[in-house]
């Protein structure tokens, strides 16, 4: 497929973003969830940088903040992992995009002009700042490929991405952590204490949490002392 505006080159598989979701919501304690197939979609994505400029005594002028950000051409959201895509030399690009699956090009709804705009106002929301003191420049257009998977987590659906570029998660706060139960917890104590490097940061752990909890008239969580219980017994019967 021929584009007329450059694309990054695909360097994630519609496999490694199954896993990459996978593992993401693993991390975030799921257990028991579902990952749809994901969709291939290339993504207009304006990048540029700015300056924030502040007026200072006089006619001087002195410099605020600078960064760099990319505009969703298609949704209007500005994105600082996307673009972060232009900072990398062995990212390549290219007009021509060779992907095994099928994909869905979206089209950009903003032209540069309007965008220019949107970016100028919505940087200055950012920084607190005046639009006028908002100054844009290498402003150009480029398209990411981007999965999309339906997620189904706790009875509940949500739709996160995956940069296919760099294999980062996208839309990933939309999806809380959940709380490790207490069976879960123990389990997983036990697993890091096979380790006895982990034995000494426990100790530090529960000691600090005591003397807090001591000197703030709080108790302790409950979890807490089951775990430091959990820790003082495997240490008695020679689990060590």
């Amino acid at each position: 497929m021929y584009l007329s505006k450059q694309a990054f080159k695909l360097r994630v598989s519609q496999t490694e973003a199954v896993s990459i979701l996978e593992s993401f919501l693993k991390s975030k304690n799921w257990l028991v969830f579902e990952v749809g197939t994901p969709k291939l979609f290339l993504v207009p994505f304006w990048f540029f940088s700015y300056d924030i400029y502040l007026q200072g005594k006089g006619s001087a002028a002195s410099s605020h903040s600078k960064g760099r950000l990319a505009l969703n051409a298609f949704i209007n959201e500005l994105s600082e992992n996307v673009a972060l895509l232009v900072e990398r030399s062995d990212f390549e690009l290219s007009n021509k995009i060779d992907a095994e699956q099928e994909l869905e090009v979206k089209k950009p709804k903003v032209k540069e002009a309007e965008a220019r705009e949107i970016a100028a106002l919505r940087v200055a929301s950012m920084n607190k700042a005046a639009p006028q003191n908002v100054v844009l420049s290498a402003f150009e257009l480029f398209y990411v490929p981007i999965w999309s998977a339906d997620i189904s987590v706790d009875g509940l659906h949500y739709l996160l991405q995956v940069n296919a570029v760099n294999g980062s998660v996208l839309k990933g706060e939309t999806i809380s952590s959940r709380e490790p139960n207490l069976s879960e917890t123990i389990h997983e104590t036990v697993k890091e204490l096979r380790d006895p490097a982990s034995w000494l940061q426990y100790i530090k752990g529960f000691f600090s949490t005591i003397f807090s909890a001591v000197s703030t008239r709080e108790k302790l969580p409950t979890v807490l002392l089951l775990i430091a219980l959990l820790i003082v017994l495997l240490w008695f019967v020679g689990f060590f």
